[in-house]
């Protein structure tokens, strides 16, 4: 994605401005895996004027003569982490594992499921999809989703904890985003996976928009259509199961791998994150309209039961995702790092 925003000239706001950016800022941008923190905002979106022009030319004389009397090679263009930073990631990031362990011992007796329902693996075309609305089925879609995010998360905090040690201060990846978003479009935006909501939307989305002249509603549901076929590449590695059939070790069948099991790990991902794009351009068309007609209730209602309805609106499908990490022992796996509760 750096490449192709490298290629498309929408890099990130700092990389534009050659008397703050360096070569070796490019370079430690382009290889962490985090978003790091930039001390030069992007310019606002406010149109031209007079007085503006005149304020952004002072701005680039002053720009010019510091340039002159500094080096822009001794100073990063990127944020300068705190003690507070480390300390602030560091009681998060303990926050997710002691809740991850909680969840992960509550779920590993159920196999990963709360609550004990008959439902298919995956039926995309199929005559299941009532189950799909059942509470049940949502509220098992709710706690796996739950426990994908605090496992990610937690990660993530301990890389930006050391990212932070490091002297750098990176974007948070998560912004509470099960308990907090108001809208789709604030779910992905604002609030879910930050790092490739920013490199999607340089190396994809803008280039869309500013290159190909397409709309912006078009291009937000190719955008989430290259996040779905991305995410089954991802998921193809992630949740590659080697299922051997068991029988005779000289019979050839016990020996291949299970062409449905195989089968099954793709097109979830793809199906769950077109359905997504259908939801962030409703809520991008017709999001004010909804929001006005319903903002007297909405006042009445709490913060979280309105980020939970948001929520709701993914998780019919999000089995699509988490079944796949199931099946293929992937929360298992994370289990075997953290401390289990069990009954005796």
């Amino acid at each position: 994605l750096p490449i192709l925003e490298a290629m498309h000239g929408t890099p990130p706001p700092f990389c534009r401005k050659t008397n703050s950016c360096c070569f070796w800022d490019y370079v430690l941008y382009a290889s962490l895996p985090v978003d790091l923190m930039c001390d030069n905002p992007p310019a606002s979106k406010k149109k031209d004027t007079d007085e503006t022009t005149t304020t952004r030319k002072q701005q680039l004389q002053q720009q010019q003569q510091h340039s002159k009397t500094n080096s822009p090679t001794n100073q990063s263009v990127f944020l300068q982490s705190t003690w507070n930073d480390v300390i602030i990631n560091f009681k998060i990031g303990i926050l997710c594992f002691v809740s991850l362990s909680i969840l992960t011992s509550i779920l590993i007796p159920l196999r990963w499921k709360l609550l004990s329902i008959q439902e298919p693996r995956k039926d995309y075309f199929g005559s299941h999809w009532m189950k799909y609305l059942g509470m049940e089925h949502i509220v098992n879609n709710f706690f796996t989703a739950l426990l994908f995010y605090l496992t990610i998360n937690f990660g993530n905090k301990l890389l930006e904890s050391a990212v932070n040690l490091a002297g750098y201060k990176p974007r948070s990846f998560m912004n509470s985003p099960l308990f907090s978003s108001k809208s789709p479009r604030d779910f992905w935006s604002n609030r879910w996976n930050s790092i490739f909501h920013h490199l999607i939307k340089r190396s994809l989305y803008k280039p869309l928009l500013e290159k190909q002249n397409i709309s912006k509603a078009n291009a937000m549901i190719f955008t989430f259509l290259i996040s779905g076929f991305y995410h089954e590449y991802i998921a193809t590695i992630l949740t590659y199961a080697h299922t051997i059939h068991n029988g005779d070790v000289n019979d050839n069948a016990s020996n291949n791998l299970r062409l449905r099991d195989l089968l099954n790990c793709h097109g979830g991902n793809l199906l769950f994150f077109t359905w997504n794009g259908l939801l962030v351009l409703l809520d991008y068309k017709y999001g004010k309209q909804i929001g006005t007609a319903l903002s007297p209730l909405m006042k009445k209602m709490p913060g979280i039961i309105q980020s939970l309805l948001v929520v709701c609106m993914a998780l019919p499908f999000s089995h699509w995702i988490t079944n796949d990490m199931i099946q293929s022992h992937y929360f298992d796996h994370v289990a075997i790092l953290l401390p289990i509760i069990v009954r005796v």
